[in-house]
């Protein structure tokens, strides 16, 4: 039985050669190694799945698999080298690593529980601001408002204060989270 998932089972033609065809998909699905050249392809073949086959009908096995898309081949120096084809990376991934994107490391590190103080903190700079700004045209009569421009700009610092020590509880949770788990997130690196 093969370890190869269901769905890329079916994508092998069954009918035509399966004893070259799924040893070769197996191997580099779940090899030891990120990538193969068809040496080492030869002898795992050979030792793994008790398979001997010709130069040109593993040529021709690989190829079949490059077209359905499942194994990738990269010239280097002088020879092929064959892969896994993951849509996670467009080079061979190591069968032991575990691709995570940029995306959710961000947000991991956005959902720990003191994020809230550093988006909290942020909102409040960006409407502290907007306050200024409203204080200032107040304060020039360029704009009247009901509210005395004293009165915005004072709610308005008030405002930058608070959220300039949310932003600062934030960085220091977050240096205190740091030195507990000293593994950065890779955006971090």
């Amino acid at each position: 039985m093969s370890d190869l998932p269901d769905d890329i089972l079916n994508r092998i033609d069954a009918d035509h050669d399966e004893t070259v065809k799924e040893p070769l998909a197996t191997i580099l699905y779940d090899g030891e190694r990120a990538w193969y050249t068809k040496k080492q392809l030869n002898y795992r073949l050979r030792e793994d799945h008790n398979v001997d086959v010709s130069k040109p009908a593993m040529t021709e096995r690989l190829d079949e698999l490059q077209e359905i898309e499942l194994v990738a081949i990269r010239k280097v120096g002088g020879t092929n080298i064959y892969y896994w084809d993951d849509d996670a990376s467009e080079w061979p991934i190591p069968s032991d690593v575990v691709i995570q994107s940029e995306f959710s490391a961000l947000m991991q590190t956005v959902n720990t529980s003191y994020a809230i103080w550093g988006v909290a903190g942020i909102i409040g700079i960006l409407v502290g601001g907007l306050l200024t700004i409203l204080g200032t045209v107040t304060y020039s009569e360029y704009l009247t408002l009901p509210i005395s421009p004293g009165s915005i700009i004072a709610v308005a610092f008030l405002t930058l204060f608070c959220s300039y020590v949310l932003v600062t509880l934030y960085l220091v949770a977050a240096l205190v989270d740091i030195t507990v788990d000293p593994e950065l997130p890779s955006f971090m690196e």
